[in-house]
């Protein structure tokens, strides 16, 4: 999957229900990769502890902070 840019991505979200987009997104682009599909697991499940660390080990794998980067994405959506 191409990478989305930012304002593709808020465009997709604001079309429709947010969850039903990501899940959308994941099952369409990644089908058989086991992490995805585990990540979309704990979404159905409501597990939103897992998925915040999910995402907090991705960030620190890549040497960024999960909070800034989650700031200055919302900060993004305020704007529009």
């Amino acid at each position: 999957m191409d990478a989305l840019n930012p304002m593709q991505l808020i465009s997709l979200l604001r079309g429709g229900n947010p969850q039903q987009v990501v899940q959308q997104l994941i099952q369409t682009n990644y089908p058989n990769d086991p992490t995805m599909q585990q990540l979309l697991q704990y979404a159905r499940q409501g597990n939103t502890q897992a998925i915040n660390q999910f995402a907090q080990q991705f960030f620190a794998r890549s040497g960024r902070d999960f909070q800034s980067e989650y700031k200055s994405l919302m900060d993004t959506i305020r704007q529009l």
